[in-house]
């Protein structure tokens, strides 16, 4: 019996089931070009249907009628794998969650928030205006409004608005373990009052802590996650700070350092950006879609002159009440006596009058100004957590499609795409090294090196580099895989180490005879001796 006719006896009248040709059309594409077989997938729309569709996994595995399942939340998982499985090796059925896309608690005074998988980035922001929640601010993301806002805290995922570790601000969450019974607190457990307030407003609850366990793991299938809101800041400015030359990026780096070990907690997350990952905000790809080929010396010169973009280019942001972000934004100005860099402040007059000119202007005039001012505002919308998609055109910086696109979506659109996201230690002597390698070895593969480093506290930064190509072209496709293996061999060596991995790496690279990752396999094989839940993700 095919499994969709399987599923079709245990699933709820609410739930679509996708037969094998409809799930490997809707789930089978990503960025990323790999292979996997969908046998069949499952639109969940009711919450009991999972626990079922477990016990059926279950009592059929082992036999010519196994399968493997597959939870996705929005499926958005770009550069990493997107909503492919993580192995081939079993039947495979993807759960859809997008449709269990509630909020089912909010607490207006503590920010206190549960959402389900469904809820994305929009939904999220709008459930808050609706209910005159404004001053809340969303943990957005460079994935865009569309992406779920479990999935990047199950990844643990980080942002540049005030809470930047977005799992960090979990409280609690509630998972179906593979055997279909329900996982939640020690607290929830022993609370007697019909409510689990409790339990939503503590982070460790009591006894081991397990819920870490179901992040970057296949050891359950998460339902809903509560998490804490930041309420926005009566204060808030950002600050641009702009070097012109490549040899300034080590003073760059010590002022990262020293911007965040002196405000932390009033700054966000500082990303620094190389001039041709700021190119790619500003201007089209010059050799054209589809192409293969990385900019020359000559073209970037070109295209910086023209749109005034720095060798290296700070952004951060400062919050707190209107007094503590005037007293943040002077101690930056003086740290910024003698630097040869431009500082630019949102609540600035230099901001000011870009916006009043373009908006005065004729649209047939200042199009450059106009595209500078209106990518600044989705930037600085992002810090004051309202999603936007100002980070996803980059995606289509080398496919054959438009750009100009509505409802960005890398996967449905077919670009090519891959992330190297190693943690690297805040140095600059290190950084640069990392800078080095990473331009060395994109260019090797016809990769055009774009580097952000993203630094989170003043010891530690991570760096996401895009590795992007046409998905059209097999050469292009080789290339970026070449280049990515490569850019994590070399960095391993230098102490660069990934924090996420794609599907495929996670199966090079995790070695199962590790104390680790055996440790991992202990875990699993206990929760899941029939291996019914995400097979291969991440060691499991």
């Amino acid at each position: 019996m095919s499994i969709d006719l399987i599923l079709s006896e245990i699933v709820s009248k609410d739930d679509i089931i996708l037969s094998q040709d409809q799930a490997q059309e809707k789930f089978g594409g990503g960025t990323e070009g790999f292979k996997r077989d969908i046998s069949a997938a499952v639109i969940i729309n009711n919450l009991n249907t999972i626990p079922q569709i477990l016990k059926k996994a279950n009592e059929l595995s082992k036999s010519k009628d196994e399968f493997v399942l597959y939870p996705v939340s929005s499926g958005k998982n770009w550069g990493y794998g997107s909503a492919l499985p993580a192995l081939d090796i079993k039947p495979a059925v993807i759960l859809d969650l997008s449709n269990l896309n509630k909020v089912t608690y909010f607490d207006a005074k503590t920010g206190i928030i549960t959402v389900q998988p469904g809820v994305t980035q929009a939904a999220l922001r709008e459930y808050l205006d609706g209910k005159g929640a404004k001053n809340f601010m969303v943990p957005v993301t460079g994935a865009g409004p569309m992406c779920s806002i479990i999935g990047n805290a199950l990844e643990r995922g980080y942002g540049i608005t005030p809470y930047t570790d977005h799992f960090a601000a979990v409280n609690s969450l509630k998972a179906y373990l593979p055997d279909g019974q329900l996982y939640q607190s020690a607290l929830c457990e022993l609370d007697q009052s019909g409510s689990d307030i409790i339990d939503k407003s503590f982070k460790w609850g009591l006894g081991p802590y397990l819920d870490g366990i179901f992040t970057q793991s296949g050891f359950g299938i998460v339902t809903e996650l509560t998490f804490t809101l930041k309420e926005k800041p009566e204060g808030f400015d950002s600050f641009y700070l702009r070097f012109k030359q490549d040899s300034d990026f080590e003073q760059a780096v010590d002022l990262v350092s020293d911007i965040l070990k002196m405000h932390e907690g009033i700054v966000g997350s500082i990303n620094l950006m190389d001039r041709r990952r700021v190119i790619s905000m500003m201007a089209d790809n010059p050799n054209g879609p589809g192409s293969h080929k990385v900019m020359s010396q000559e073209q970037v010169e070109q295209l910086s002159k023209e749109h005034d973009v720095p060798a290296w280019t700070i952004a951060g942001s400062i919050y707190g009440t209107k007094r503590v972000v005037a007293a943040a934004r002077n101690d930056i100005k003086k740290r910024l006596r003698g630097l040869k860099c431009q500082t630019i402040f949102s609540s600035g007059l230099l901001i000011w009058i870009g916006r009043r000119a373009v908006n005065l202007a004729p649209d047939s005039l200042l199009s450059r100004e106009r595209r500078m001012i209106q990518t600044l505002d989705m930037g600085i919308d992002i810090m004051k957590g309202i999603p936007n998609e100002v980070a996803l055109p980059l995606c289509y910086w080398r496919t054959a499609k438009s750009k100009d696109v509505e409802n960005y979506n890398p996967a449905r659109d077919k670009c090519g795409l891959f992330w190297y996201a190693p943690l690297l230690p805040m140095d600059k002597i290190k950084m640069r090294s990392f800078v080095e390698m990473v331009r060395k070895i994109c260019t090797s593969h016809n990769i055009e090196p774009m580097i952000t480093l993203t630094n989170f506290s003043h010891h530690c930064s991570d760096s996401t580099i895009p590795v992007l190509f046409d998905l059209s072209n097999p050469q292009a496709l080789k290339d970026a895989e070449n280049c990515v293996d490569e850019l994590v061999s070399q960095g391993r060596k230098l102490g660069f180490v990934p924090y996420r991995m794609s599907i495929n790496q996670q199966q090079k690279l995790l070695d199962k005879q590790s104390v680790f990752w055996g440790l991992v396999g202990n875990i699993k094989q206990t929760m899941d001796p029939n291996g019914v839940v995400s097979l291969g993700r991440y060691g499991a």
